[in-house]
């Protein structure tokens, strides 16, 4: 079965075609059908099955736990005797001074933490950047460096027109 997602009035080309992706994609219907948080869930359980780490009794720290797919495996193999713990580092790490960029670039899970880690300008540069070599916009439109809109629904700020209400306080 092939689901086809209607593009509505609000809903940009981009996001219909990645919703159909996810709606189509095997895993997040396997997934969903047993109740993993994530399809990431299958690569945890298909490295333990060659490599044989998560034990029974196991105690394991998810450091990137974030939507918990990991977490669910770790707990289901290491059992009732075991202890999982699972924290999103993340915003933690850019408080400490560290950064949210990996070695492909930065993916949708991390552009809450980029309204952290960067000013309204230096994300404003990015978007300049970003128009030279797509003046269009067409290229992952608003996927990879947070608007300011994306960063006031993460930060519960009001914008209005596009405008922050006292820009001069610190928001993050």
């Amino acid at each position: 079965m092939h689901v086809t997602v209607k593009s509505g009035g609000k809903r940009k080309l981009s996001s219909k075609l990645w919703l159909e992706r996810q709606l189509n994609d095997p895993y997040v219907v396997k997934a969903k059908a047993m109740g993993y948080r994530s399809r990431a869930a299958f690569k945890l359980l298909e490295l333990d099955r060659k490599f044989h780490f998560l034990k029974k009794g196991a105690r394991v720290l998810d450091l990137g736990a974030a939507p918990g797919g990991w977490s669910q495996v770790a707990h289901q193999r290491a059992g009732e005797s075991g202890k999982v713990v699972g924290a999103d580092i993340l915003e933690t790490s850019v408080r400490l001074g560290g950064t949210v960029t990996g070695e492909h670039g930065v993916g949708v899970e991390k552009l809450n933490s980029m309204c952290v880690q960067f000013t309204p300008q230096e994300r404003e540069q990015f978007f300049a950047v970003k128009r030279a070599f797509d003046p269009q916009g067409s290229l992952n439109p608003g996927k990879v460096i947070p608007t300011l809109q994306r960063c006031a629904e993460y930060g519960k700020m009001h914008v209005h027109k596009g405008m922050l209400k006292f820009p001069e306080l610190p928001r993050f």
